[in-house]
């Protein structure tokens, strides 16, 4: 009788063991034909993704050695809310212009730099998002129109970006993802906000920071009154999160984000970084001015506004850190000698970011 029972467990295992080999030798999915060319960027289309003239796009996709880190980078390029802005914006981003600009290394400098030791997430798998919708990767309005405009525009970055983590999210969880960073530049850093709750819905347990380069939502009413942030609201659908309406009080409208996300993700980490003075956001935000009809934004009053910011709704949150470059440049880590070279109180812009990302509040302003 024993000897019967032993072999049925015997029996029960080895069919359980074939099981789970099966299934793992049948996973199948199109990054596997990378795993061979790690450190090499590839092309992706991705079913359904639409730039804002309705033509087709994917993603860009670079394995690095650990397998189990990744970060997924939107990219900048300004907004489409007027003829005129929109004329300046791009909208439509296909393999061929992704292969253009990456021979010449566009995609391969500062934190995206593979090659430097100080890189804190050199070896990680990136995710490039390409910029077309004009919404800053938040909309979520198919056949949207512009102020002022006629033309229809696809404003569906928030729908491109629920496509690419649907396509990721089957390989990092066979990878067994355990580190995860949202980040992008101008237009890609407004865009880090909703994205991040996206990737937090899939990957709630997963370690997760938010790199925001260049597009805070400013806090102070002088900057982002109420039809500003009201009029971003409804001109491009924002998808904005679920608790976002009534999480804060006071309110500081979409400022309001910042502190969601905090409360919702503790164990998460959460960096801005901005020029005091940045030239190209005080143009986006001088569309609010005079009750959103427009106007000049001075230097020291989206210095001010940053510093709102800061001590009204990043620092009490105890999770938001900041880094404030004097000056009117626009952006950082698409850029060696800004991402390298840049520091404040003897700490460099990619030891801010390592120490984000290992926990540390840090506030440095020059």
């Amino acid at each position: 009788m024993n000897f019967l029972k032993t072999s049925i467990l015997l029996l029960t295992v080895s069919i359980f063991a074939s099981c789970d080999q099966v299934t793992e030798a049948n996973f199948e999915h199109p990054l596997q034909a990378f795993e061979n060319e790690i450190g090499q960027w590839h092309w992706m289309d991705i079913d359904g993704m639409l730039c804002r003239d309705s033509s087709a796009t994917g993603i860009g996709v670079r394995l690095g050695e650990k397998s189990t880190k990744w970060m997924i980078y939107l990219m900048g390029g300004g907004a489409c809310f007027t003829p005129e802005t929109c004329a300046s914006n791009p909208s439509s981003y296909d393999e061929n212009q992704f292969f253009e600009e990456e021979t010449n290394s566009y995609y391969n400098v500062g934190l995206l730099n593979n090659q430097r030791a100080e890189n804190p997430v050199k070896d990680w798998n990136v995710v490039f998002v390409p910029y077309c919708t004009g919404d800053v990767h938040s909309g979520n309005l198919p056949d949207g129109v512009p102020l002022g405009g006629t033309e229809k525009q696809q404003y569906v970055g928030n729908p491109n970006v629920q496509l690419v983590l649907d396509f990721l999210q089957p390989y990092m969880e066979e990878k067994q993802m355990d580190e995860l960073m949202v980040t992008g530049i101008s237009a890609g850093g407004f865009g880090t906000h909703i994205t991040f709750f996206e990737a937090k819905e899939r990957f709630p347990n997963v370690k997760t920071h938010l790199i925001n380069d260049s597009g805070p939502l400013i806090s102070d009413t002088k900057l982002m009154p109420f039809c500003l942030n009201f009029g971003l609201v409804l001109l491009y659908n924002l998808a904005v999160p679920e608790g976002y309406l009534l999480c804060c009080s006071p309110s500081y409208g979409l400022a309001d984000i910042y502190t969601l996300a905090a409360r919702k993700y503790p164990d998460d980490n959460f960096g801005l970084m901005s020029y005091t003075e940045d030239n190209t956001i005080r143009y986006f935000f001088s569309a609010g001015q005079n009750t959103c009809t427009g106007g000049d934004i001075s230097g020291e009053l989206f210095k001010q506004g940053l510093n709102h910011l800061s001590e009204n709704v990043l620092q009490p949150t105890g999770k938001w850190s900041t880094f404030y470059k004097t000056g009117t440049s626009h952006t950082f880590i698409q850029s060696n000698s800004r991402f390298y070279d840049t520091e404040i109180d003897g700490i460099q812009l990619y030891d801010w970011v390592n120490k984000v990302m290992n926990g540390e509040v840090l506030h440095l302003e020059e």
